[in-house]
C-alpha cells in the first residue's frame, strides 16, 4: 500500500485537497460547480448561434439563382472587348468549309475498310470544334433575345 501511495502521491494529494474542500468550504466548491455549468452552457448557446448564421448563409446561397455570366464566371465588363484570337492552321482548327473532302479523308481515314465507307456521311455533317463553339453562341443569343423581347411584351400588355 505504500509503494502505491509514493506512486501516486500528487493524485492522492488532489483528492485529499477535494475531501478538505467538500468538508470545509462547500459553499467554495458549490460556486466553481456552477461557474464550469454557466461556462459550458454558454459554449453550447454559442455553438448554436454559429450554427444558426451558417444554416442561414446556406439557404440563402441555395435559393440564389445564378445568371449566365456568374454560373461561367464571365464578367462582361472586363472581357467583352477582347477579341478571340484568330483560328490556327492546323486540320483540327480548319472549318467545314476551308477543308476540302479529300484533307478530311486524310485526316479522319482508319484501317478499318467498313469505317472508311462511312466517312462520306460524316463529313456532310462534320464540324470544327470552333465552329461548332460559334453555332452554341448564335443559338444562346437568339434565345437571350427572343427572352427579352417575350419579356418586354409581356410589360407592354
Amino acid at each position: 500500500m505504500k509503494k502505491y501511495l509514493t506512486k501516486n502521491e500528487s493524485l492522492v494529494r488532489l483528492t485529499l485537497m477535494q475531501a478538505d474542500l467538500e468538508f470545509e468550504y462547500p459553499h467554495k466548491l458549490e460556486k466553481m460547480m456552477v461557474k464550469a455549468d454557466i461556462a459550458e452552457l454558454a459554449d453550447k448557446e454559442e455553438e448554436k448561434l454559429q450554427f444558426a448564421l451558417f444554416a442561414q448563409e446556406a439557404e440563402k446561397a441555395r435559393r440564389k439563382l445564378l445568371t449566365y455570366e456568374e454560373y461561367f464566371q464571365l464578367d462582361p465588363k472586363k472581357d467583352g472587348h477582347v477579341m478571340k484570337d484568330q483560328r490556327k492552321l492546323g486540320f483540327d482548327s480548319q472549318s467545314k468549309g476551308d477543308m476540302t473532302y479529300e484533307e478530311f479523308l486524310s485526316m479522319k481515314q482508319s484501317d478499318n475498310l467498313f469505317h472508311n465507307n462511312l466517312l462520306e456521311l460524316e463529313y456532310k455533317f462534320w464540324e470544327s470544334e470552333e465552329d461548332k463553339e460559334e453555332r452554341l453562341k448564335k443559338i444562346w443569343i437568339e434565345l437571350k433575345r427572343k427572352n427579352a423581347f417575350g419579356e418586354q411584351k409581356d410589360v407592354a400588355k
